[in-house]
This record gives C-alpha cells, structure tokens and sequence, in this order.
C-alpha cells in the first residue's frame, strides 16, 4: 500500500511540475505577445499620424498659395463676371492640377462666388457656409482645417481654409477654400493591422476607420446634452451616431458591449488639437496568437509524455509489486519450513537434529541429547558424526 501511494505522489508531482512549467512559459510568452502588440500599434499609430500630419500640411500650404493670388482678390472684390470668370479659371485649374474634389471661393458674408464645382448638381455656387467653423477662423484671419460631412454633397472631406486679404487692407475680404476628398488617407487606413484603427474627433466620433461599420460612430458613450450641441454644429450631419458600446477600463485597456477586452493606444494629431488616431486589439486575438501555436506544437509532445510517464510508473509498480509477491512467497515458505523443522524437534518421542551440510547440529531435540548422552548446549555446533564411535559414524556418514 505504502509503495502505491509513494508512486502516485511522485507521479502527481511529475504532473504539477510539469504544469506548472508549462504555466510559466505560457505566461512569460503571453506577456512577451501583449508587449509586442503594443510595440506594433504604438508604431502604426505614429505612422498613420506622421502621414495624416504630412498630408494635412500639404493641402494647407496649397489653399494659402490660393488664397494669394491676385484672381481671388479681384473677384472678390469687384464680383463682375469678368473677374469671376478669372477666378474660376484659376480654381479648375488647381483642382485639376492637385486632384482635389472641389476649391471655391467664399465672400465675407459666408457666400460662394466662385467654385470649380460651379456646373455640377451639388454646385457650392450660391451656398452660404457662413456657419462653418473653417469660414468662421478664415474670415477672422486664422487659416483652418476642418474635417467634416459635406453639407450639399454628404460626403466626408477635409476642408482647408485661408482667408484673402485686399491689397489695400489688412482685413479679410473672403475665403479660400479646398475641399479634399478622404481616399489617400482611408487608403492608409485599410492596410494590414491586427485590429481596428480609426481617426476620431475631440468628442469620439468616428471620421475614418478601417472598420466600415464604424464610421460616423461614437466610440465612447456621450451624454444627450454633448450630442445636441454635435447636431448644431451639423459638421457630421444631422445624426443620429449610435455607440460603439466601448468603454474604457484604463488608459491602456477597453471592454465593449459583450465583455470583450481591447488593447487600446491613441496618438494626437499633430496641428490638428483633439483629434487623435486610436488602435484597437482584442486581448484574446492576442493570446490566441500565443496558445494556439503553443498548443498545436506542445500538445503531442506534452501527450507522448504524459504516456510515456504513465507506462513508466505501470512498470515500475509491476516489477515492484512481483518483487513483493515472490518475498512474501519466500517469507511464507521460510515461515513454514522453521514451523515444521520446530514441530519436528519437539517431538516427545524421536530423536530429530537439524544439520547443516557438514554434519555440524544447528538444532536438536531432547530426545537427541539424551541419546547422545550430552547437554544440548553443548552439542549444538559440534560435529554429529564425531558423537558415534568410527564405524558407526563413517556409515551414517556415508548413508547421510
């Protein structure tokens, strides 16, 4: 019983040392995994922010070059349709030459004069933006960019402003306008990430994301009274922007509306204050990324051991328990031989000896002794054939 229970803790401690072996590694490679995700989003996050900042820079150094241009003043100033005419040569030409959806031309009243859309359906020609805020900053001599949903086309865009100043004045007497469409960067946005990556504004609506089903959402939970005064400024339309259902546990982790964990990391856009690129990573795509080729690599190993240590205690238990069998079996034969060779020495009416090989006695009953005419203290060990006279011991001798 004792031999059992010794070879099943050894085999249970087998077993935990193992697992526990196993829990370490597996721990230490999920920690190592988490690191690197965040090592991997951090980078793509400053990437897609150094080429959103890039492109943002670009597109605002182009309006400013607009906005100096003598045609834009005149226009602006005399309205005839002459010098429109002129504006409007100018504006097709750079939207052609830049590849940007639209450039216009807006007086200080909020109107548009002058547009390259001008003979389109969704024409700016007439529209009063007066209440964007890019006209707003322009027209109060800050250039701007204004991500937003179009008004009369309902498309998403990148609006940069730069106000036109008369010669012979230092106020603003319009604005210049670019409208860039948001393919080049949504491009950025759809390459190959392990996760969702989106560019939020100040308030977490979602403007781009490589997740369709997240454009125009709100990513955090907002309170109806923030959501009204969205509504008012109509930058992403009218509404409603349902929510994502994330929230945030910690700066670095988010649960959505099942329990699902995310990794989460945000950047800062440059020159653009509030908004911010942000990654998302579910924790269990992660961890799958570590348990799964774990698994599908030590599984066999951790079987075939697990066999082997299994048919190695079988064995060994076998051989230990036949070596129990056959010394009980020699100690049950022993037992019995000594009870019968006592039986026999007792006995009350023969002579019995027990001797060893040589003739010496080991044992003797009374009998014997008195037959030999000696004590049996002092014959034990002595020579039986030596207690007979010649001839009779070389005959027993012989006959034994």
């Amino acid at each position: 019983m004792r031999l059992r229970v010794i070879l099943l803790v050894l085999s249970l401690l087998a077993f935990f040392s193992a697992a526990v072996a196993g829990y370490q590694y597996y721990h230490s490679s999920k920690t190592a995994a988490f690191k690197e995700a965040e090592r991997k989003a951090l980078l793509h996050a400053e990437t897609l922010r150094n080429r959103i900042s890039s492109f943002l820079f670009e597109n605002m150094k182009t309006v400013k070059v607009l906005a100096g241009l003598e045609e834009m003043n005149a226009a602006l100033s005399s309205k005839d349709a002459e010098s429109i005419a002129a504006a409007n040569g100018i504006l097709d030409h750079m939207n052609k030459v830049l590849q940007t959806d639209v450039s216009y031309l807006i007086d200080r009243n909020g109107f548009t004069i002058a547009s390259s859309n001008r003979d389109r359906m969704d024409s700016f020609v007439g529209q009063n933006y007066a209440f964007r805020p890019y006209f707003k900053e322009a027209i109060n001599g800050v250039p701007s960019i204004y991500m937003a949903l179009g008004v009369t086309s309902k498309k998403r865009g990148i609006y940069y402003s730069c106000p036109v100043y008369d010669v012979n004045d230092d106020k603003a007497t319009g604005v210049a306008v670019i409208k860039t469409a948001i393919d080049p960067l949504e491009n950025e946005f759809a390459g190959t990430f392990e996760g969702s990556v989106m560019l939020a504004d100040p308030n977490g609506i979602i403007f781009m994301s490589n997740r369709k089903d997240f454009i125009l959402r709100l990513l955090w939970e907002l309170p109806p009274e923030k959501t009204a005064q969205i509504t008012e400024t109509m930058q992403f339309g009218s509404g409603p922007w349902n929510w994502s259902g994330m929230e945030r546990i910690d700066l670095t982790q988010a649960v959505d509306a099942v329990g699902k964990r995310y990794l989460i990391r945000e950047l800062d856009i440059e020159n653009y204050p509030g908004w911010h690129i942000i990654f998302l990573r579910s924790l269990k795509s992660i961890s799958e990324q570590v348990s799964n080729p774990l698994f599908s690599r030590t599984l066999p190993i951790i079987s075939m051991l697990c066999i082997l240590v299994g048919l190695s205690v079988f064995y060994l238990y076998r051989r230990a328990s036949d070596d129990i069998l056959r010394r009980k079996a020699a100690e049950f034969a022993l037992k019995e031989s000594e009870e019968t060779a006592l039986a026999l020495l007792n006995a009350p009416t023969e002579s019995a000896l027990l001797l060893d090989t040589s003739g010496n006695i080991l044992a003797l009953n009374v009998t014997a002794a008195d037959a030999m005419g000696k004590p049996m203290e002092e014959l034990l060990g002595l020579n039986v054939y030596e207690q007979f006279s010649h001839d009779i011991a070389k005959r027993r001798k012989g006959a034994s």
